[in-house]
């Protein structure tokens, strides 16, 4: 079975990778890739968004976008990333799993993108990702409810 390479990456290098799929028309240089790839985009909730939004088009079969905080804990005026986020994260994960490349950026890409890919490799049986330093609420909340979920699968079968 065909298995995604995982990206994690910071938000500028999620633009490069996106441009990377088109020819430059002022020098006619080709594209330097044309895998096929999901996208999930993390975004804070400090008001500014990241200056763009991942979209469906010929090479990016679908992308989430969410919003939360890079924190492990509640803190006045931020966003901890919710169970129903989580949900969402395991859904489309599930649902792109043949993917070519699975995109998953975050500001820095270094803490909640690495936990998201930390998960995402679990799920599809690749080798952990190398991430010093991951979000441990965001990982552990994917991982809790995932087998949540398998259980309860499990039990309807």
């Amino acid at each position: 079975m065909k298995k995604p390479n995982l990206l994690i990456c910071s938000a500028q290098d999620a633009v490069n990778y996106v441009l990377s799929h088109f020819s430059d028309p002022k020098t006619g240089r080709p594209p330097m890739t044309n895998e096929k790839y999901a996208a999930i985009s993390i975004q804070d909730s400090n008001g500014w968004n990241y200056g763009f939004t991942l979209n469906q088009n010929r090479f990016c079969y679908d992308a989430l976008t969410l919003i939360f905080d890079d924190i492990e804990e509640p803190e006045t005026g931020r966003i901890l990333m919710s169970e129903s986020q989580a949900e969402l994260i395991i859904a489309f994960l599930r649902q792109y799993d043949r993917v070519d490349t699975m995109l998953i950026h975050c500001f820095a890409g270094k803490s909640r993108s690495a936990a998201i890919s930390k998960f995402a490799a679990e799920l599809y049986g690749l080798p952990e990702p190398e991430c010093p330093y991951y979000n441990a609420w965001v990982y552990d909340t994917l991982h809790n409810l995932y087998e949540e979920i398998k259980f309860t699968e499990c039990s309807e079968n």
